[in-house]
């Protein structure tokens, strides 16, 4: 089996040269629409996508449209990452790694009023294995919670096997632009 490292590489060198990204998540947000599990959802905490990343805003956006309360993730002190509400509306600001945060940052979420979680990451299994980006904050923040976790991919990301170690956080499932991976 390749290494993390350079699995992670490989794979984001793929999803960097996509040319069509914006339909490609288009399809894959309306596929997360029709899950019962974000139609049942009050509160869901949603990555800010940054560079190749399935794009989120219009996700994001029709939280709001649903009646939905709203989360992202901040990173607090390079350990760990929180979860902030936002506003429909709100401003941003870019972070260390050139990431958006709300730049408003004084309404946490308590981890256990979060229904759903929708994850970025690298790469990803079959057997719904993640593989972030190296830094461990979706597993600690996951780990031991009720949270449903639905990660978001292109179909270049799904590999044979990630490597999965006992800190890594499986997903509910899996939504690329052609399938729906896991029983959501």
């Amino acid at each position: 089996m390749v290494d993390k490292k350079t699995l992670r590489s490989v794979v984001l060198k793929r999803r960097g040269s996509l040319t069509d990204v914006t339909e490609r998540s288009e399809k894959i947000a309306s596929a997360l629409f029709a899950r019962k599990v974000f139609r049942d959802a009050s509160v869901v905490m949603v990555y800010l996508s940054y560079n190749s990343e399935v794009v989120t805003d219009g996700i994001v956006e029709e939280c709001f449209r649903a009646g939905k309360r709203v989360c992202v993730p901040v990173v607090a002190d390079g350990e760990h990452m929180d979860a902030v509400y936002i506003k429909s509306g709100g401003e941003f600001v870019t972070d260390r790694y050139g990431i958006r945060e709300p730049s408003d940052k004084s309404c946490p979420a308590d981890k256990r009023d979060i229904d759903l979680c929708v994850v970025p990451g690298s790469a990803f299994d079959l057997s719904l294995g993640r593989m972030g980006y190296g830094k461990g904050y979706y597993d600690r923040f996951l780990a031991g919670s009720d949270i449903k976790k639905i990660a978001l991919a292109f179909d270049c990301q799904i590999v044979d096997k990630v490597p999965y170690e006992s800190t890594d956080v499986k997903m509910d499932g899996i939504i690329t632009e052609s399938r729906v991976i896991g029983d959501i």
